[in-house]
């Protein structure tokens, strides 16, 4: 716009000695704080008025002209405004006390561990520059020294040996490290977070972001509360146990679109079977691949059977394929030993099919996703051709919700973007919603925490079902809005009790 910098009278009261540091802007005089919010505000809004031209003079591919996808996020940047200024309470006392215990764990394990033939390896390779906690050094010691073949490499070429790396590799000197590096990251990656990031009133207000990711979905910083494992129940117990409601008789109450990338393939890909599935709770995908992965009848498909099929058929989804699903699966087999319907042993009866190994079970594998992709999901199959076609066509893939992702990309993500996008947005929109029913209905909740597919807030004991419906009514809402959504969107919900944390909450049946 030809101005000068407009910050030089107010830079030096801008910036802060840390990156978490507090800046020293109260000091600054006061005409020229005035002046240059002034100036900030203008030029933001001329800036506006030319890219709310451009935008608006394009349209994607399914008829929205770009400004609706701007439209959407500036609501819900207000609606997560409004939930990181309400932040979550933090238990600092139980927080002291799980470090104490965590701490004396560690120092056990490692004890241990300092008696293994792993560590004398070690030792014997590196001597006195010996470091339990190199990430450099473990690699060289498993893959070089003794051979192991590493699961994955870094982006960087360098051996992976994160925790998922580290399951897979059969040495078993590495379970009681695998505990160490995952007390390590609850000490250093979590705990550290939260004592930096703690307010003078011991509340935790995290920062939700939409501009990092690039399929259009979220992201959460300051502390990262979107990336706590709740398969890991030790590690999800020392961190969610940690936060509680700060306001006297709320429950902390989380709304989980369950099966929301499903529902939203369904949409996308019109499959008639994959509709079926979504659409009639009498079906069930994944026992009847399950049928078909371990060669068994329907009716033998156990529910701890069928959860570990959960992985095929959702790892098929997103691209991945029979030489990585097979040794994937039968590991799980092997290590949670699950059983069929009349008892009998998962593992012993694939071995008495000849499927006792896992590569030859990985070959059979292959023909469960030519069944999956030919037989049970062609529509699928078909919409999948069709949209990477386009992307060759066109360099870009657009999303019902009024966003184009550009290219370079592989046919992975050109299949997954445009699921994941608009399957996530329906819970931002939620979000926005339940905010104003809650102001306008005038009902005691607060929302602080969106998670992908979830929505995690507090609310008033006796309010928790008037709550849990505004979710089912905003569903109904923007279905008769999106008209893409031709498919069921089911909710479920977990409640804590009355004084626990957001590690305690039990489902909700509404």
């Amino acid at each position: 716009f030809g101005r000068d910098d407009y910050s030089k009278s107010v830079e030096q009261y801008l910036h802060a000695e840390t990156s978490n540091g507090v800046n020293t802007i109260h000091n600054c005089p006061i005409d020229s704080l005035l002046e240059y919010g002034a100036w900030d505000a203008y030029y933001c809004g001329l800036l506006y008025l030319k890219q709310r031209e451009v935008l608006s003079a394009r349209v994607n591919s399914v008829g929205l002209p770009f400004t609706y996808g701007v439209e959407f996020f500036t609501l819900v940047q207000r609606a997560f405004a409004v939930m990181e200024g309400t932040g979550i309470g933090l238990d600092t006392a139980l927080m002291k006390s799980n470090k104490a215990v965590i701490t004396e764990r560690r120092k056990v394990l490692e004890t241990k561990f300092y008696k293994t033939e792993l560590y004398n390896t070690w030792q014997n390779v590196y001597k006195g520059e010996t470091n339990i906690h190199s990430s450099t050094q473990l690699g060289k010691i498993l893959f070089d020294a003794l051979g192991f073949d590493p699961p994955k490499l870094t982006g960087k070429g360098s051996y992976a040996v994160d925790i998922d790396a580290l399951a897979d590799v059969a040495h078993p000197d590495l379970v009681d490290y695998i505990r160490i590096k995952k007390y390590e990251k609850i000490l250093g990656t979590y705990y550290s977070q939260f004592e930096r990031e703690i307010d003078e009133t011991g509340i935790i207000h995290c920062e939700m972001q939409l501009n990092t990711t690039r399929t259009f979905r979220t992201s959460c910083t300051n502390p990262n509360l979107q990336n706590i494992s709740r398969s890991d129940k030790e590690q999800a117990s020392f961190i969610r146990s940690l936060f509680k409601p700060q306001f006297k008789d709320y429950v902390i109450v989380e709304a989980d679109l369950k099966g929301c990338e499903v529902s939203g393939a369904a949409c996308h890909t019109r499959d008639k079977n994959l509709i079926a599935y979504v659409s009639d709770k009498t079906l069930d995908m994944h026992r009847d691949l399950a049928a078909v992965l371990y060669n068994v009848p329907k009716e033998q498909v156990t529910k701890e059977l069928r959860s570990i099929t959960k992985a095929y058929t959702f790892g098929s989804f997103f691209g991945s394929y029979y030489k990585l699903t097979g040794p994937l699966i039968f590991k799980m087999v092997g290590m949670q030993k699950p059983k069929l319907a009349d008892g009998t042993l998962v593992m012993d009866h694939l071995v008495s099919l000849g499927l006792g190994d896992s590569q030859v079970f990985t070959e059979h594998v292959q023909d469960t996703d030519n069944y999956m992709w030919n037989t049970q999901f062609p529509g699928y199959t078909k919409w999948k051709r069709w949209v990477y076609d386009q992307y060759l066509k066109n360099g870009y893939v657009d999303m019902f919700t009024g966003f184009r992702r550009y290219g370079p990309l592989g046919k992975n993500m050109v299949i997954n973007t445009p699921i994941q996008c608009d399957s996530g947005h329906i819970n931002l929109w939620l979000c926005c919603y339940v905010l104003s029913r809650i102001a306008k209905d005038d009902i005691p909740a607060k929302l602080f925490l969106q998670i992908h597919d979830s929505v995690v807030g507090m609310v008033h004991k006796d309010y928790v079902a008037e709550y849990c419906q505004l979710y089912k009514d905003g569903i109904e809402v923007l279905k008769k809005r999106w008209a893409w959504m031709i498919c069921p969107f089911e909710i479920e919900f977990e409640v804590a009790p009355l004084g626990g944390s957001w590690y305690d909450k039990k489902e909700f049946v509404l």
